[in-house]
C-alpha cells in the first residue's frame, strides 16, 4: 500500500444549550449552511445535515488528520460565532458543550439519511433524551446521565 487509506462515516448530534429551541425553520438553512462551510474548512465531507429547534444530526466523512473532539469544537465554535455575528436569535447563542457521534459502514448511509429526512415528523413524538437514549443502547454505550 503506497498511502494510507480511509472512509470513516460519522453521525454526529449536537445540541443547543440547555436544548433551547433556537433553531427555528427561517434560520435552520443558514445554520446548516456554517456547518457544511466549518466541516469542509476540516477536511470532511457533509452528507447530510438535518434537525429540529434543539438539535442537529450530521452525517459526514472524518478527515483522518482531525480527532472527532477538535472537529466538533471547531463546528460548534465557529457556528455559533457566526450565528451570533449575524444576530439571527435575540439572545446569545451557544451549543451544548457535549457532543454524540456514531460510526456508521456505507451500508448504512441510505437508512441514516432516511432518518435524518423524518426529524421533525419522529420529534413531534419522540424527545431528544429519548432518541439519544436510543443510540446509546444501539451503540452499547453506557448513559450516566438522568433524562431531562
Amino acid at each position: 500500500m503506497i498511502q494510507s487509506k480511509t472512509k470513516i462515516w460519522i453521525h454526529g448530534i449536537i445540541e443547543t444549550r440547555e436544548q433551547q429551541p433556537f433553531l427555528k425553520p427561517k434560520i435552520e438553512k443558514i445554520v446548516f449552511g456554517y456547518l457544511r462551510n466549518e466541516l469542509s474548512e476540516l477536511g470532511c465531507t457533509l452528507a447530510d445535515v438535518a434537525g429540529t429547534e434543539n438539535h442537529v444530526h450530521i452525517l459526514f466523512l472524518q478527515n483522518p488528520n482531525k480527532s472527532l473532539g477538535d472537529i466538533f469544537r471547531q463546528i460548534k465554535t465557529a457556528s455559533a460565532h457566526s450565528i451570533n455575528l449575524a444576530s439571527l436569535i435575540p439572545e446569545e447563542f451557544s451549543w451544548d458543550i457535549a457532543f454524540a457521534a456514531f460510526s456508521l459502514g456505507e451500508s448504512q448511509l441510505d437508512k441514516t439519511k432516511e432518518y435524518f429526512a423524518n426529524q421533525k415528523e419522529a420529534h413531534k413524538k419522540t424527545t431528544l433524551p429519548e432518541e439519544l437514549e436510543r443510540f446509546f443502547k444501539l451503540y452499547n454505550i453506557p448513559n450516566e446521565q438522568k433524562p431531562v
